[in-house]
């Protein structure tokens, strides 16, 4: 299976992504926690670009989901500012709330919720990609 769609990189446009991921997620055969999982995890991501990846209200933000034995992909591509959140240092979660470093925990939280996490710069474009596997025995809906 594989879908894409694009959107303006606005945060007002986060229902539609919503939709969209609800939509796909199902069709790839994701059950209800990995379903959780993604949405936390590409909202996360679809929400820093847009309050982050532009100076203006004119970028945009394609969305990719593939599934392939058992694999969801999720592939978010931007033309904004390049920006690598996998060279962040990871957050210090042990220490006090009010003595931690502000930011950084978005990708952690990405990080635990997905099998993988890679980031590319290419052709201009941040390409940042998500994947995890779904339970086995799983179909997709028809």
């Amino acid at each position: 299976m594989y879908t894409s769609r694009t959107f303006g990189a606005k945060i007002d446009e986060l229902p539609l992504v919503v939709d969209y991921l609800e939509s796909a997620l199902k069709e790839a055969g994701a059950g209800a926690e990995e379903c959780f999982d993604l949405h936390l995890a590409a909202d996360e991501i679809f929400t820093n670009i847009a309050l982050y990846a532009y100076d203006s209200d004119d970028g945009v933000m394609e969305i990719a989901i593939t599934s392939d034995q058992g694999l969801i992909t999720i592939t978010l591509t931007d033309s904004g500012r390049p920006f690598d959140p996998l060279a962040l240092p990871p957050p210090d979660i042990t220490s006090d709330v009010g003595e931690r470093r502000v930011g950084g925990l978005g990708i952690y939280l990405i990080r635990e919720v997905t099998d993988s996490v890679s980031y590319a710069r290419r052709n201009g474009k941040n390409i940042l990609t998500i994947k995890k596997r779904i339970a086995s025995g799983q179909l997709p809906s028809t």
